[in-house]
């Protein structure tokens, strides 16, 4: 339709498997002649959801290796491996209350990860306009907030990033600006923070702040 709307998932299906925008090129021939324009194709799928249930869950990996997701009970501590290979080397994870995946980000290529109950992911591709990783720690800490915004950042920098994770959103798997009404970002993109050395952080629905677990470490020399 002019203009396009936003539309849902189809009957029997629960996410989205690819991004849900396209852009195409309208000509005024293509008006005169009525032409009937093609575009994307867009993929749904039906991936197990994440439930309610006294569990932690993490993801795990060397500098090498492919993330393995693994699930901790709460109550016992007991830490059961669900996926020892997801397929790729993620970080920065967070729980979407939306559709109930977690997401993150990918390590080497900034790809937007989506990891369902079982472990199996879905690659959303690059994330436009996020810089790459610099350093080994790279995107270390992640979490979303109720509406469905990604916010990532690395230890000991300045800057964080909001990608915005609702897949009935036209600005789905891109950069937000926080302060602007999440709207699509603009360069310099980012938003100013004080240089947090978190291990991991979380955000509050209560008071829609985020919530920094520090970490410090100390060196000494024995003579």
């Amino acid at each position: 339709d002019c203009p396009p709307t936003v539309f849902g998932q189809p009957p029997g299906f629960t996410n989205s498997s690819t991004f849900r925008t396209a852009t195409v090129n309208v000509t005024q021939a293509n008006i005169d002649n009525d032409d009937v324009l093609f575009a994307r194709d867009f993929g749904h799928d039906n991936p197990p959801a994440f439930f309610c249930d006294p569990s932690g869950y993490e993801v795990a990996a060397d500098a090498v290796s492919n993330s393995q997701l693994l699930r901790v009970d709460l109550v016992t501590g007991e830490v059961e491996q669900i996926n020892p290979d997801i397929g790729y080397r993620v970080n920065s994870l967070g729980y979407n209350v939306l559709d109930n995946m977690m997401y993150s980000i990918d390590l080497d290529n900034n790809y937007l990860i989506r990891i369902a109950e079982d472990g199996t992911s879905t690659n959303f591709g690059t994330i436009p306009n996020l810089p790459p990783a610099i350093g080994p720690i790279s995107y270390n800490v992640g979490t979303i907030d109720e509406d469905g915004h990604l916010f990532i950042a690395r230890a000991a920098q300045t800057i964080y990033y909001v990608i915005d994770i609702d897949q009935d959103s036209p600005t789905f798997g891109q950069l937000l600006d926080p302060t602007a009404g999440y709207v699509l970002d603009t360069a310099p993109y980012g938003t100013a923070i004080a240089s947090v050395s978190g291990a991991d952080w979380s955000y509050n629905p209560i008071d829609g702040q985020l919530y920094v677990f520090f970490y410090c470490w100390a060196s000494a020399k024995k003579n």
